[in-house]
Formats: structure tokens, sequence, C-alpha cells
């Protein structure tokens, strides 16, 4: 259990707006309709101290029989063709009842934001190419006169169209949550829709996160994109690595703690959420990990632990235990926004490692203790391998395990045990021997001495035999007899009063190891 406090960069955010408004293709001097229909999903206005322009996302759908192999034009409201810039590039083609995803294109004059799309290309009808050209309007849902033109299906105010049950209303309780997400395959964004439109707002994107229960991946805040033009939806990009642990998901679930979102001026949070996520289209073919990030506050190490190099490759040898056995998982250590936290607390007498079960997707935070404290109060400091441990048993936690019986296994504790023990099916990790530094040594002396007494004590039995026992008296035949019995007792007296000492000092620290 460890308090995940990832350094976060708030975003403070203009929330822009929605549109949905799929029209059928207006046939243009073509013998055959083209059945085709065209959505602006989102137009953005976005505006700081150098730039001001209107960013739009445009969805289309082929609705015919036929392969169609076009390249795609925007028009404004005169019918002139205008330059635009997009991140992919416009000559697309689409298989029937395949949608296409033109995104990040804008304009810089809101009187040349798109009102048709025009379209030219190839329709593979019965093995025949046949060329044709068509130009599609783009009627924007809720529009208004925001955009200057009439060419809208409602008269309401784009400002209005939240009172819309669907969306909710914006009087009433100030609360609000996001009422459904969706991601898109094809152009690789997360839609979150708000259930009321909110005022300029910050975001913590580190309190969004989404799992299926195996796999989880929690957003950083240079994935955030943009808000609609109605302050009801933002988009979401996610970078390679999200994109990579999505792809393995099924059915996955999208969390929004609180304080996800903060509405400025009311500081209203918006309350937490739990939904499915809509996954539209299909992820990309071949095999894919699911990437765990994980960071720590490199400074507090150094301030716990004298050995930063050792305790810093230790940790990452914690997760590779189980990367190694699992290699459905993979992790990669990242300076900012983790998944997973690695908090280094003060000494406390009553954990060395905390965690909570199933928070891969929640806390995602484990606080690991580095040191201890000796019989007399000095401070010692856990040695690699049981730091390897701790954080192989707290991630073991995360991912759903609870505390085994057995004192060997890496997931042992002595409070919650569950038998017969579920492993969810993982793998899981071996245990390595817990020792505080120095300790190892200290065992090792030790055990060197018990072997080097047991000898003495051996020759000494022999030496004994020799000798005829009267009462408590050995008599021996010999004054060398006598004298090598002497100096045999004399020795193992020395090695006795070093093996005890150095037996004192390890049960000194094992104190250390006693927790309540």
């Amino acid at each position: 259990m460890y308090l995940i406090i990832p350094a976060i960069t708030t975003l403070t955010i203009l929330a822009l707006i929605t549109y949905a408004a799929p029209v059928s293709a207006q046939e243009t001097d073509l013998d055959l309709p083209l059945d085709v229909s065209a959505t602006i999903i989102h137009i953005v206005h976005q505006h700081n101290s150098s730039t001001d322009e209107y960013a739009f996302i445009v969805e289309i759908t082929n609705l015919g029989q036929d392969t169609m192999f076009a390249d795609v034009s925007f028009l404004d409201t005169d019918a002139y063709f205008y330059a635009n810039e997009c991140e992919k590039d416009y000559w697309v083609e689409f298989s029937p009842g395949e949608t296409i995803i033109l995104a990040g294109c804008y304009t810089v004059d809101e009187d040349e934001l798109p009102v048709y799309i025009s379209m030219s290309g190839y329709m593979d009808t019965d093995d025949v190419d046949v060329f044709r050209t068509a130009t599609i309007p783009l009627i924007h849902d809720g529009c208004g006169d925001f955009f200057g033109t009439t060419n809208c299906l409602t008269v309401q105010n784009i400002y209005d169209i939240i009172d819309d049950p669907e969306y909710g209303s914006q009087s009433g309780s100030p609360s609000f949550t996001i009422n459904n997400a969706q991601y898109l395959w094809t152009e690789d964004i997360l839609v979150l829709n708000f259930t009321k439109k909110i005022n300029v707002f910050s975001i913590n994107m580190s309190a969004i996160s989404i799992t299926d229960g195996r796999c989880a991946l929690a957003f950083t805040s240079n994935e955030y994109d943009m808000s609609s033009p109605d302050r009801t939806s933002v988009i979401i990009r996610p970078n390679e690595m999200n994109r990579e642990s999505l792809a393995t998901m099924t059915d996955p679930q999208i969390q929004l703690h609180g304080g996800s979102f903060t509405e400025s001026g009311t500081g209203n949070m918006m309350e937490p959420a739990s939904l499915p996520l809509r996954m539209v289209g299909s992820a990309p073919a071949g095999n894919h990990n699911c990437i765990i990030t994980y960071g720590s506050n490199e400074f507090l190490m150094r301030v716990y632990t004298d050995n930063y190099d050792d305790i810093m490759q230790a940790t990452h040898d914690g997760f590779a235990a189980w990367s190694d056995l699992n290699p459905q998982l993979e992790f990669v250590y990242v300076d900012h926004d983790p998944l997973v936290w690695i908090d280094w607390v003060e000494y406390t007498p009553e954990y060395v490692g905390v965690t909570c079960i199933w928070c891969l997707y929640t806390e995602r935070s484990m606080e690991v203790v580095l040191y201890g404290y000796n019989c007399r109060g000095d401070r010692i400091n856990l040695a690699p391998d049981y730091v390897r441990n701790i954080i192989a048993h707290e991630f073991g936690h995360m991912l759903g395990l609870e505390h085994h019986t057995d004192q060997e296994h890496l997931m042992y504790g002595p409070e919650y045990q569950v038998d017969p023990y579920e492993t969810h099916g993982y793998v899981v990790p071996t245990n390595l021997q817990e020792f505080f530094i120095g300790e190892a040594e200290l065992s090792d002396k030790i055990q060197a001495l018990e072997n080097e007494l047991d000898i003495l004590k051996n020759r000494i039995d022999n030496l004994a035999a020799q000798a005829t026992l009267e009462g408590n008296v050995l008599i021996f035949d010999t004054p060398g007899q006598v004298d090598r019995y002497e100096q045999l007792i004399e020795e193992h007296n020395v090695v006795w009063h070093m093996y005890d000492d150095l037996w004192d000092e390890r049960e000194c620290m094992y104190e250390a190891h006693r927790l309540p």
C-alpha cells in the first residue's frame, strides 16, 4: 500500500463542444449515388497568445456495397476550397460499412469552417473501377448561429444543448460526472462525455485509469488533447505504451477517481465514475503486452539509504521478477506520472511494505520502508534482496494476490491468509533471503565459527578418549597429551567467546525483523 503521489501537471483548459449529425451524400454529376454519410464529431476553438484556430474531426462512413478509394477535401460556406492541415493523408480507402475518422484538421478562419466535404475517387463496382465525385454537406447538430450559417438541424444555441435529457441539465445539482466513454482505434483517441456542461476546468490526468482486471493504465498530463466547444466532452490521446496496454484488454472499464476534473470558479469536483469503455474499431494486429509504468521519489531513496544504486536495481528486480515469469507483463520505469508509485517512507515498527488488494487501477501505490533499528537504536538498512522481495510482494497484492500460509512463499504474511491459494493465473516469483545490510555476512561468520567449534570439540573428544576418567579427572599417559588437551580447551574457549559476541550482535539486529 503506498501512497501514489505522482508528479502531476494540472492543466487548465477552456472547454469547447461535441457535434454529431450524419447526413446522406448528395449526388453531383453522377449517374449513380455515392452512398456515404459524413459527421462532424468535434469542432474546437483553440485560442492562446500565438494561435486562434478552429480544429475539427470528421467521421465518414461508407454506407454502400462497394470499396471506395477517395480523395477528401473541404469547402467553406461559399463552396470555395481552402487550405487545411490534418494528421493524416486525405486520400482514404474504406470497405463497405467501414468508418474512417479524419482528426487534427484545422482552419484559422471561423468563416471557413467546413460546410461541405468534396469526395472524388474510384469505387470498385463489380471488379470495375468507376470514377465518381460528390459534394456532401456537413450539417452541425446544435450549432445555431455560432458558425455564421443556417445549415443547422436545430435552432438551439450550442450552450443550451446540454439541457437535453440525454446530456443532463446544467441547473439543479452542481455535481457532474462522465456518462459514456469510447475509444476510437482508427484515430487512437479516447472521448469522454460529461453529464453536464462545465466551465473552465482543471484535469488531474493520473486520476483517470482503465483496466480489465488483468491490465491497467493511467494517463499522463501530456496525453490531454482538447475539449469540445459545448464544454461537455474531452479528448485524450494515449501515448504508445498506453495504446499497447489497451490492445491487450478485454471488456475494459474506465475509472475516473475523485478530483480527475475540477470546475474552476465553483471548485466543484467531478463525482467518481466507473463505466464500460466502448471500443470502436479493432486494435492493431499482433501480440501485445500489458505495459505497467512505475516510479518513485528518488530523492527520498537517497535520504533513507546509503546504497542508492543497489536499491534502485533491487526495485527494478522486484518488477522484473514478475515479467520474467509472466511474459504478458512488461514494466517500464518513468520519471513522471507512473501507473504504480513507490513511496519510500519513514521507519515504522508496523510493516516494511504495505499496499491494497486489487488496487492496480485505484490507489496504485505502495509504501516501502528501507531501514530499521537494532536493539541499541542504531539504524540499519535493508539489503537489496529484501527490497526486491518487498516490491514483488506488494505488487502481487496489486494483482489481487493475498497472503500465503507458507513462510517461504513470496506472498507469505501472518495475517489474512487464504488456503487454498488463488494465483489468478500468474506465476508467482520465488522468495529470496531477507537480510539487513551486514546481516548475511554476520550469519556467514557465525556459521564459520560454529564449524570451527565442531572441529575443536571433535579433537577434544578424541583426545579425551585416550585418557582414563577417574571421577571428574582425566588421566593422560604423557605430559604432551595434557599440554595438547589444555591447548585445545583454550582455543575452543576463544572461538566460543567470538561466536557468542557475534550471536548477540545478530540477535540485536533481529530486533528490526520482529514486527508486531
